[in-house]
Protein backbone atom coordinates (compact mmCIF):
# COMPACT_ATOMS: atom_id res chain seq x y z
CA UNK A 1 0.00 0.00 0.00
CA UNK A 2 1.29 3.39 -1.00
CA UNK A 3 0.84 6.43 1.16
CA UNK A 4 0.55 9.91 -0.22
CA UNK A 5 0.73 13.20 1.55
CA UNK A 6 -2.99 13.54 1.47
CA UNK A 7 -3.35 10.41 3.60
CA UNK A 8 -1.61 11.94 6.59
CA UNK A 9 -3.65 14.08 8.95
CA UNK A 10 -2.93 17.78 8.79
CA UNK A 11 -1.92 19.52 12.04
CA UNK A 12 -4.51 21.90 13.33
CA UNK A 13 -3.42 25.51 13.26
CA UNK A 14 -4.23 27.08 16.61
CA UNK A 15 -3.99 30.82 16.19
CA UNK A 16 -5.76 32.22 19.14
CA UNK A 17 -4.07 35.61 18.85
CA UNK A 18 -2.22 35.22 22.17
CA UNK A 19 1.49 35.06 21.46
CA UNK A 20 4.43 36.82 23.20
CA UNK A 21 4.93 37.82 26.82
CA UNK A 22 2.48 39.25 29.28
CA UNK A 23 2.99 42.71 30.72
CA UNK A 24 4.11 41.24 34.03
CA UNK A 25 6.71 39.00 32.37
CA UNK A 26 8.07 41.94 30.35
CA UNK A 27 8.38 44.14 33.44
CA UNK A 28 10.16 41.37 35.33
CA UNK A 29 12.67 40.97 32.49
CA UNK A 30 13.30 44.71 32.28
CA UNK A 31 13.76 44.90 36.06
CA UNK A 32 16.42 42.19 35.96
CA UNK A 33 18.24 43.99 33.15
CA UNK A 34 18.12 47.29 35.06
CA UNK A 35 19.56 45.68 38.19
CA UNK A 36 22.39 44.09 36.21
CA UNK A 37 23.16 47.42 34.52
CA UNK A 38 23.18 49.22 37.89
CA UNK A 39 25.75 46.72 39.16
CA UNK A 40 27.93 46.69 36.05
CA UNK A 41 28.09 50.41 35.20
CA UNK A 42 30.07 51.63 38.26
CA UNK A 43 32.53 48.76 37.84
CA UNK A 44 33.04 49.65 34.18
CA UNK A 45 33.48 53.37 34.92
CA UNK A 46 36.08 52.64 37.64
CA UNK A 47 37.95 50.35 35.23
CA UNK A 48 37.85 52.98 32.48
CA UNK A 49 39.16 55.71 34.82
CA UNK A 50 42.04 53.45 35.89
CA UNK A 51 42.76 52.65 32.25
CA UNK A 52 42.92 56.36 31.30
CA UNK A 53 45.17 57.13 34.29
CA UNK A 54 47.55 54.32 33.40
CA UNK A 55 47.69 55.43 29.76
CA UNK A 56 48.49 59.03 30.79
CA UNK A 57 51.10 57.78 33.29
CA UNK A 58 52.83 55.73 30.58
CA UNK A 59 52.82 58.68 28.18
CA UNK A 60 54.39 60.99 30.79
CA UNK A 61 56.99 58.38 31.74
CA UNK A 62 57.95 57.81 28.10
CA UNK A 63 58.12 61.55 27.42
CA UNK A 64 60.42 62.10 30.43
CA UNK A 65 62.60 59.19 29.35
CA UNK A 66 62.75 60.63 25.82
CA UNK A 67 63.84 64.06 27.11
CA UNK A 68 66.52 62.34 29.17
CA UNK A 69 67.85 60.27 26.25
CA UNK A 70 67.82 63.30 23.92
CA UNK A 71 69.83 65.25 26.50
CA UNK A 72 72.45 62.50 26.48
CA UNK A 73 72.52 62.13 22.69
CA UNK A 74 72.68 65.86 21.94
CA UNK A 75 74.95 66.66 24.90
CA UNK A 76 72.76 69.51 26.13
CA UNK A 77 70.25 70.04 28.90
CA UNK A 78 66.60 69.17 28.28
CA UNK A 79 63.39 69.94 30.08
CA UNK A 80 60.06 68.13 30.44
CA UNK A 81 57.15 70.49 31.17
CA UNK A 82 53.53 69.72 31.95
CA UNK A 83 50.64 72.11 32.51
CA UNK A 84 46.88 72.31 32.75
CA UNK A 85 45.38 74.19 29.83
CA UNK A 86 41.65 74.66 30.19
CA UNK A 87 40.02 71.27 30.54
CA UNK A 88 43.03 69.05 29.84
CA UNK A 89 46.69 68.45 30.68
CA UNK A 90 49.40 68.86 28.08
CA UNK A 91 53.14 68.28 28.06
CA UNK A 92 56.12 69.47 26.09
CA UNK A 93 59.81 68.68 25.76
CA UNK A 94 62.26 71.46 25.02
CA UNK A 95 65.72 72.81 25.76
CA UNK A 96 66.29 73.99 29.29
CA UNK A 97 67.15 77.49 28.04
CA UNK A 98 63.68 77.97 26.50
CA UNK A 99 60.96 79.36 28.74
CA UNK A 100 57.90 77.04 28.81
CA UNK A 101 55.64 79.98 27.92
CA UNK A 102 57.47 80.24 24.58
CA UNK A 103 57.08 76.57 23.65
CA UNK A 104 54.74 76.23 20.68
CA UNK A 105 54.13 72.46 20.55
CA UNK A 106 52.26 70.97 23.52
CA UNK A 107 50.88 67.44 23.36
CA UNK A 108 47.52 66.82 25.08
CA UNK A 109 46.82 64.01 27.52
CA UNK A 110 43.51 62.22 28.03
CA UNK A 111 40.81 64.78 28.97
CA UNK A 112 39.56 62.73 31.91
CA UNK A 113 42.92 63.10 33.74
CA UNK A 114 44.08 66.00 35.92
CA UNK A 115 46.77 66.83 38.50
CA UNK A 116 46.58 65.88 42.12
CA UNK A 117 48.13 69.22 43.06
CA UNK A 118 48.74 68.32 46.71
CA UNK A 119 50.91 65.35 45.65
CA UNK A 120 52.67 66.80 42.59
CA UNK A 121 56.11 67.93 43.73
CA UNK A 122 58.00 68.90 40.57
CA UNK A 123 59.29 72.44 40.33
CA UNK A 124 56.64 74.94 39.26
CA UNK A 125 56.97 78.19 37.34
CA UNK A 126 54.01 80.14 35.92
CA UNK A 127 51.56 77.23 36.35
CA UNK A 128 53.94 74.84 34.57
CA UNK A 129 55.45 71.88 36.40
CA UNK A 130 58.82 70.79 35.08
CA UNK A 131 61.90 68.68 35.57
CA UNK A 132 65.28 69.16 33.92
CA UNK A 133 67.88 66.65 32.77
CA UNK A 134 71.57 67.42 32.34
CA UNK A 135 73.67 66.41 29.35
CA UNK A 136 74.59 63.13 31.09
CA UNK A 137 70.96 62.22 31.80
CA UNK A 138 71.15 63.26 35.44
CA UNK A 139 68.51 65.40 37.12
CA UNK A 140 69.64 69.01 37.22
CA UNK A 141 66.51 70.19 39.06
CA UNK A 142 64.85 68.97 42.24
CA UNK A 143 63.56 65.41 42.47
CA UNK A 144 59.80 65.09 42.47
CA UNK A 145 56.70 63.45 41.11
CA UNK A 146 53.73 64.11 38.85
CA UNK A 147 50.59 62.70 40.41
CA UNK A 148 47.49 62.18 38.28
CA UNK A 149 43.90 61.55 39.23
CA UNK A 150 40.59 61.28 37.42
CA UNK A 151 38.41 64.33 36.81
CA UNK A 152 35.41 62.05 37.36
CA UNK A 153 36.19 61.53 41.02
CA UNK A 154 37.30 58.08 42.06
CA UNK A 155 40.16 57.18 44.34
CA UNK A 156 42.65 55.91 41.77
CA UNK A 157 45.89 57.85 41.43
CA UNK A 158 48.97 57.25 39.30
CA UNK A 159 52.32 58.99 39.51
CA UNK A 160 55.65 59.22 37.73
CA UNK A 161 58.50 59.73 40.16
CA UNK A 162 61.93 61.20 39.42
CA UNK A 163 63.57 59.32 42.25
CA UNK A 164 67.36 59.69 42.07
CA UNK A 165 69.87 62.32 41.02
CA UNK A 166 71.21 60.06 38.28
CA UNK A 167 67.80 60.27 36.61
CA UNK A 168 65.98 57.10 37.63
CA UNK A 169 62.27 57.26 36.79
CA UNK A 170 59.63 54.95 38.19
CA UNK A 171 55.88 54.61 38.14
CA UNK A 172 53.70 54.50 41.23
CA UNK A 173 50.09 54.12 42.23
CA UNK A 174 47.96 54.97 45.25
CA UNK A 175 48.82 53.02 48.39
CA UNK A 176 46.89 52.57 51.66
CA UNK A 177 49.75 53.94 53.80
CA UNK A 178 51.92 57.02 53.22
CA UNK A 179 55.63 56.88 52.42
CA UNK A 180 58.30 58.67 54.49
CA UNK A 181 57.29 62.01 52.89
CA UNK A 182 53.60 61.56 53.68
CA UNK A 183 52.62 60.83 50.06
CA UNK A 184 50.21 58.05 49.17
CA UNK A 185 51.28 57.60 45.56
CA UNK A 186 54.59 55.73 45.41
Amino acid sequence: MKYTSSDWPKPALNWSGQSGFTLLESLAGLSILAILAAIALPVYLAWYDAYCLTAAQREIHQAMRHVQSEAIQKKREGQFSIRENGDHLEWAKHDQAIDPAQVKVWKPLEKSVTFDISNTTLLKKQDVYYTQFGYQGDVSARLGRVTLMSRNGGRAKRCVIVSTLIGALRDGREQPTPDSNGRYCY
